[in-house]
């Protein structure tokens, strides 16, 4: 399997566009059909959701309706799904790849050659200006996935956009681990979960998008996959939203620390540290013991705060690369 991990980050859609709807490719062998490709519309999404990662079934159930999510499958004859490709046009005017995958049977007869000419030819329709993925540095096909990438004229080498930290919990000693070293809370200060706040409380926090925090920090990002017990909000002594840590369910064991933020004027003062240990606490308690944090290298500060907390821990870091290839009409 092809997997792109993206940061998914740029739903919604881009307003200059109006959505081309494809019908069928097909590809012949020695004279005789072997697959043919279509745009996947909501009929044909259940066919096709064992053909990505769980975490990204959210998105394709959403191909083929009024949002700027695109899916492409290949079909064996007769119409059994063999491979596809799922992406998003995006605000910022590129078609972002999440996932690509095509059965083991049916692989080096350029089905995904196939699959990723589908989706560009899709984001010209769209009006985009780019197409882009990326994917782990240690992915075990990384070098088929270069191979084709550059058989399709994308740009090499990958440029390294996100660290991604992982840790399991499961191992560890609570006696012996200042993970679990009590962090209490300053006079004044309290934490709120997700399902805590109100909807007054929700509406005020995204009046506040790009004035006290940039839209890139915003906990509303993929709102569909917050888990809403780990991801907590931190009140200052006006019971005032000043900061958050926003968590995924990734599977059952992994939890994906999407978002930390704290207002500027309460940077210095150790609460991401705080509000990280809170989520943490949390998962550890619900058995979920695996954790990833994905921090975009540009993010020094954030960096910084995940390498010290993390310090003290067995834990590995990767590399998210990402591949571009500009458009022309």
């Amino acid at each position: 399997m092809f997997g792109l991990l993206d940061d998914c980050s740029n739903t919604g859609a881009y307003p200059d566009c109006n959505y081309i709807y494809f019908r069928f490719c097909s590809r012949r062998i020695g004279g005789s059909k072997v697959y043919y490709t279509e745009q996947i519309n909501e009929t044909m999404i259940k066919d096709f959701e064992k053909l990505t990662y769980t975490e990204l079934r959210p998105l394709l159930y959403k191909a083929g309706g009024d949002l700027p999510i695109i899916a492409f499958g290949a079909f064996s004859y007769p119409a059994q799904p063999i491979g596809l490709i799922l992406g998003e046009v995006a605000k910022d005017g590129c078609m972002h790849i999440y996932t690509i995958f095509v059965k083991p049977k049916y692989r080096r007869l350029g089905v995904a050659t196939t699959l990723i000419k589908d989706l560009k030819q899709a984001a010209v329709s769209n009006k985009c200006h780019s197409i882009s993925c990326g994917f782990i540095d240690d992915n075990p096909y990384h070098e088929i996935f270069n191979n084709l990438l550059q058989k399709c004229g994308w740009e090499r080498p990958g440029e390294t956009v996100m660290l991604l930290y992982k840790m399991d919990m499961e191992s560890l000693l609570e006696e012996e681990s200042p993970l679990f070293a009590e962090m209490e809370l300053p006079a004044g200060l309290t934490v709120s979960s997700w399902q805590e706040l109100s909807k007054q409380e929700f509406e005020k926090i995204k009046k506040g998008k790009g004035i006290w925090y940039p839209e890139l920090t915003s906990p509303f990002l993929e709102e569909e996959r917050v888990d809403c017990f780990n991801s907590v909000f931190l009140r200052d002594e006006n019971r005032e939203i000043i900061g958050w840590t926003i968590t995924h369910r990734l599977d059952p064991e992994t939890m994906l620390y999407r978002n930390i933020f704290v207002k500027d004027e309460y940077r210095s003062m150790g609460y991401a540290m705080l509000l990280m240990g809170n989520a943490i606490w949390r998962q550890y308690d619900r058995g979920i013991y695996k954790l990833m944090f994905c921090v975009h290298v540009k993010n020094k500060n954030m960096n910084r705060i995940v390498s010290r907390f993390m310090k003290p821990f067995n834990y590995t870091v990767k590399k998210k690369l990402q591949f571009n290839q500009v458009l022309s009409e």
